[in-house]
This record gives structure tokens, C-alpha cells and sequence, in this order.
């Protein structure tokens, strides 16, 4: 796909534990899925979400985790918020997605978010609000350990010796809790690390070989695959927010 604008996306990206939103104008994307569940809420007017069912367009549209799809562009700003499936609010969302993979959010699912201007403090009301998340414990640790592990080789058996259970058996707990292998919520983990390194300003290169992806162009093929663009394309919006996290 060709190198879109990098004004197209001329927006602003915020990092939060167990959340990532993004809020802005949007263009055109290639076909993606990623590990997160996603709402696309319209700042001035509809979005439209275009999956493998068809096209959904309303003011808030809830993508559920693994789903291919395209938000359509929307020069008027969109605000997109992607929740980890295994935050608290994830499992919330989880529930609320039971309408169809892509569908319209009832707006009292969501209501600050449909309107607050303080994503972070809204996502923190929501967080308080749901329930404990139900991960067993040793996934939960697993996950953990994915997170925090450098890259290379042996991550996953090393995320098993840290959950105290073999290598299949956490498979099989990500598989039946996460809908997706463990080796692709692995890849999604890097892709986080690498975008929080982006947000401080080092080089793609950089962010690259400290989210442990060989290289630069493997770091580039990951991000087509979950977000349908490039990691030059998010820098942008992620370095908007210098060093700004929100906690």
C-alpha cells in the first residue's frame, strides 16, 4: 500500500494501562485486525466501519477483538479507543460486543467517552467501574512477563517458567481466554513496547530493536497487520504527546 500523508493522521495519541486512544482526522487505512477491541466514536458526524459482513455506520461503532476490518476515512476527527481484552474494561467491552463483531454502541455503554474531552479520566471512571478481570492467575503472570520480556527467542517459555506451567498449557489458557495464539498477543505486546518507545522520540529504529523485532521492516510488517499503517504514519500522533502517558 502506498505511504499515506502523514497530515492525514494529524491527530493525537495517549497511552494508558490496558487502553491506547487515538483522536483526529483519519484516512484511509488498509484491512486490519488487532488484538484489542476498538470504538470508533465520530467527533463531528458517523463513522463507518467496513468489515467482512459489510459496511456499519452510526455515531459510536464497537469493533470486537480479531476482526478484520477498515474505519473509513473522516477528515472531521474521529476518536478511537482500543481497551486490552484482558484489562478490566476489556472484559466489560467483551460483553457489550455480543451484538456482532462490528456494531452501533448503545451510548449508555460509553457514555463519557461519546462526549468527555478527558479520555484518560474517563477510561479511568470506566476502569473503576467493571468488574475484576477473570484471567486465571497464571495467565494473568504470563501475560505479565510477555510484556516486560526484552524479545528474541524463548519468550514464551520463559513466560511459562514465570507462570509455573508448561508451554502448552499456557497456550491453551490464551487460546480458550484471549481468542487469539499466544504467539500473536506476543507479536501485539512487542507492538505496544515499541509505540510507547516511539511516544519519547527515538528513531523507528530504535523503537524497532527495543521491542525486540529484528528489524525495522519487521517492525513496519507487524504494525500493516494490526493497524493498516505504518509505523512512520503513527509516529506522528504518537510523538504529539512527548513522553505523556497517561496513568
Amino acid at each position: 500500500m502506498p505511504e499515506m500523508s502523514i497530515m492525514d493522521w494529524d491527530g493525537i495519541t495517549m497511552l494508558g494501562d490496558g487502553w491506547a486512544a487515538y483522536q483526529g482526522p483519519t484516512a484511509d487505512s488498509r484491512t486490519h485486525r488487532h488484538l484489542a477491541i476498538q470504538l470508533a466514536i465520530g467527533l463531528k458526524g458517523p463513522v463507518s466501519v467496513t468489515g467482512d459482513q459489510g459496511t456499519v455506520t452510526g455515531p459510536a461503532i464497537l469493533i470486537r477483538e480479531g476482526t478484520r476490518h477498515r474505519l473509513a476515512p473522516n477528515p472531521g476527527g474521529v476518536r478511537c479507543v482500543f481497551v486490552e481484552v484482558d484489562s478490566p474494561a476489556g472484559q466489560a467491552w467483551r460483553s457489550a460486543s455480543a451484538g456482532g463483531d462490528i456494531a452501533q454502541l448503545p451510548p449508555e455503554l460509553a457514555p463519557e467517552l461519546m462526549v468527555a474531552e478527558d479520555v484518560a479520566g474517563a477510561m479511568d471512571r470506566l476502569i473503576a467501574a467493571c468488574p475484576p478481570r477473570l484471567l486465571d492467575d497464571r495467565l494473568a503472570r504470563a501475560l505479565a512477563a510477555l510484556a516486560e520480556d526484552p524479545g528474541g527467542s524463548g519468550a514464551i517459555r520463559r513466560a511459562a517458567m514465570t507462570a509455573g506451567v508448561s508451554v502448552s498449557g499456557l497456550r491453551a489458557l490464551a487460546a480458550q481466554a484471549l481468542t487469539a495464539p499466544l504467539a500473536q498477543w506476543r507479536l501485539w505486546r512487542m507492538l505496544t513496547r515499541a509505540a510507547e518507545i516511539i511516544a519519547t522520540g527515538q528513531s523507528l529504529a530504535e523503537a524497532a530493536a527495543g521491542a525486540g523485532f529484528s528489524d525495522q521492516a519487521h517492525l513496519t510488517r507487524i504494525m500493516g497487520r494490526f493497524f493498516g499503517i505504518t509505523p512512520r504514519v503513527a509516529a506522528t500522533s504518537l510523538r504529539r504527546h512527548h513522553g505523556f502517558r497517561a496513568v
